[in-house]
């Protein structure tokens, strides 16, 4: 936390406006190399991406500006110098080129007042752990659905414990 006054600021955007295409600007400290500018295009809009089997982010900005170590957090910035992203990551894959990604300021929003007026963000939990299903596992454990996610493990004490879901359910 900085205690000084008249900071300067950034204008916030509005990442709704964004259209497949428009050019913007990924501001950030490329691996610890300074502050360095980078530009590229919007790509995608309102992408979804698996960080792993448990984790994945929406509303993602897919840009073509390099996003590399360092650039996380910083602003991406539409042609008019406004916020309308935060870089946080991007696919390093051989022959993968220009994948990077930010979540969209109008997602950020929420949760930066709520860091804010609280100090904490309140995350949902139900408790569960959950399995895709399919035709397979329809039939292996006599389901009457074969679409939805059964109910693998309930944690002890947990929302779900308490709402009186079982081992099997189906959501």
């Amino acid at each position: 936390k900085v205690d000084l006054p008249n900071l300067p600021t950034l204008a916030i955007g509005d990442s709704g406006k964004l259209r497949v295409g428009d050019w913007l600007v990924a501001i950030g400290n490329p691996l610890g190399k300074g502050t360095k500018a980078k530009e590229g295009i919007v790509s995608g809009l309102k992408v979804s991406l698996s960080l792993d089997e448990e984790e994945s982010m929406y509303d993602l900005i897919e840009t073509s500006a390099a996003i590399n170590a360092g650039n996380s957090g910083g602003p991406l910035l539409n042609m008019k110098g406004e916020v309308i992203g935060i870089t946080s990551a991007k696919i390093a894959k051989v022959g993968v080129e220009g994948m990077g990604y930010a979540i969209s300021i109008n997602s950020a929003l929420p949760i930066l007042q709520e860091l804010v007026n609280k100090g904490y963000i309140t995350r949902p939990f139900l408790g569960v752990e959950l399995y895709t299903v399919n035709d397979y596992v329809a039939y292996y454990n006599g389901l009457a659905v074969n679409r939805g996610a059964i109910v693998t493990t309930i944690q002890p004490g947990s929302p779900a414990a308490k709402a009186g879901m079982r081992r099997l359910d189906v959501i």
